[in-house]
């Protein structure tokens, strides 16, 4: 198994080993808008036709459309660069729906018939996978409109806006997982066994359901998911989320539409971020938004790639709560502070690239009342070192589902000027270990558990969920 050769210029952390022999199901996933969606839609398409509409069918992802998406997709990753054209068209002359939508379908049969004599003649393409370039076609549209973001300031609400009414027991227990929306069966027993093992009263999503946010993707990937694990175990906990970069993807509104009907109205977040406390008002767990400005292909892709900033007005929000809450606070974003094995911002971006500075020093005043930050978007569990850059616990726990590739190690340090401690996730087979982490408000604890990860056929015995290691904070 050798690594792919990237070409001269591409950053070292652009491509992945593919690996032969690895298993069709796996998913592949990059930080594209466009590919990802191109895989959505793909899956989409052929999960109508060959499973009654579930993108998680194994058929689905055994099929040849869906599995040359993705060996398109792993080429793309593997080189670091991706064309996509981005053609801008008005259309004018009329008020009437009718003759909007004619216009467009009208310049649209035209490029399809220069697209068709790219490929071939129009009527001997696959028919499915011309279904796939129309899906593709209108979530590119929406997935490159402003996408819906709720700005306290902007709805002309105060800075109550956004916490949730009403508060947690003292003593809750709060699990915590991140890029979970894969709607793989190993992620569906992770979930399971989370709640009938820890019984957590609150469930939190750092973000990321694949591939790109997608109605159907949060449907089957979260949504469903979740329900079923719920109906098994008898009791619901309050389950809130903050979106990721592909959660964005394909705009956005499917994350929203998710987040409203989750709780009751006086346990429901508001907004992509949130702020939930105790009753006895000593913690709380603030979430904030960092996939809205990461909708631009990421690192892999762009040289010049700066690391996303949740809103000014958002900024104003998390200091806010920070500097006017007398207890202690637990912060939760999908995006890292920092990193000692990937790249946050791009070579030629001009900022550090093990490091999201921007970030660090908008927040550098208030961070003394920040007991732990945890974080997704890398695919590991990793504990750094406490104390850096101004952070108590830095804690990355974006291990929940998503399968690092077998060629890669993800705790290779790249940039050493990051410190990390033990422990590291186990591997079972080809894969390292998904986890989460468990928050004991009763305890003042931190427990990091683990599970073992497949794509094709649970292993024998059946995996269970162990922890690792847990540490305590201090709440004053």
């Amino acid at each position: 198994m050798q690594p792919q050769q990237r070409p001269p210029g591409c950053p070292k952390d652009c491509y992945v080993v593919v690996n032969a022999d690895q298993p069709t199901t796996a998913p592949v996933r990059v930080p594209h808008p466009a590919l990802s969606l191109w895989q959505s839609c793909v899956r989409h398409v052929v999960a109508t036709h060959v499973a009654e509409g579930d993108i998680n069918n194994p058929d689905v992802a055994r099929h040849r459309l869906v599995t040359d998406a993705d060996d398109y997709v792993r080429q793309r990753r593997a080189y670091g660069y991706a064309t996509v054209p981005r053609a801008v068209e008005t259309v004018s002359g009329t008020e009437n729906p009718f003759e909007i939508a004619l216009a467009h379908a009208h310049n649209l049969v035209i490029k399809l018939g220069a697209f068709a004599e790219a490929v071939g003649h129009f009527s001997n393409l696959d028919p499915l996978f011309v279904e796939c370039v129309f899906e593709f076609v209108k979530f590119y549209w929406l997935a490159n409109r402003q996408p819906h973001y709720r700005d306290w300031k902007g709805l002309s609400k105060d800075v109550s806006f956004g916490v949730v009414a009403d508060p947690i027991p003292s003593s809750a227990r709060v699990a915590i997982i991140g890029d979970w929306g894969t709607g793989m069966p190993d992620a569906e027993l992770l979930l399971e066994a989370l709640l009938a093992t820890e019984k957590p009263d609150v469930l939190i999503h750092l973000g990321d359901v694949y591939y790109s946010g997608t109605p159907a993707e949060f449907q089957h990937n979260f949504a469903s998911v979740l329900n079923t694990a719920v109906l098994k175990l008898g009791k619901a906990p309050r389950v809130y989320a903050i979106p990721g970069n592909h959660d964005y993807y394909a705009g956005g509104g499917a994350f929203y539409d998710l987040i409203d009907t989750l709780n009751t109205e006086t346990t429901r977040q508001t907004a992509s971020y949130f702020c939930l406390r105790t009753e006895d008002e000593k913690v709380q767990f603030l979430g904030m938004d960092t996939g809205f400005n990461d909708r631009a292909p990421g690192v892999a892709f762009d040289r010049g790639y700066k690391a996303p900033m949740p809103h000014d007005s958002e900024i104003e929000w998390i200091k806010d709560k920070l500097a006017n809450f007398k207890g202690k606070t637990i912060l939760l974003s999908h995006h890292q502070a920092f990193s000692a094995h990937s790249a946050i911002n791009g070579p030629d971006s001009g900022e550090p690239q093990d490091r999201n500075q921007q970030l660090l020093n908008s927040l550098d005043l208030d961070l003394g009342r920040v007991i732990a930050w945890l974080w997704g978007h890398e695919h590991n569990l990793v504990l750094f070192e406490d104390g850096q850059l101004g952070v108590a616990k830095g804690r990355l726990v974006g291990c929940s589902a998503f399968e690092t590739t077998p060629g890669d190690d993800p705790y290779q340090i790249n940039f050493p000027a990051i410190r990390v401690q033990p422990p590291r996730l186990q591997r079972s087979g080809n894969w390292f270990n998904h986890g989460c982490a468990l928050v004991d408000l009763g305890k003042n604890q931190i427990a990091y558990l683990q599970m073992a990860a497949w794509t094709e056929g649970m292993p024998v015995p059946r995996p269970t969920l162990t922890e690792m290691t847990h540490e305590a904070f201090d709440v004053g």
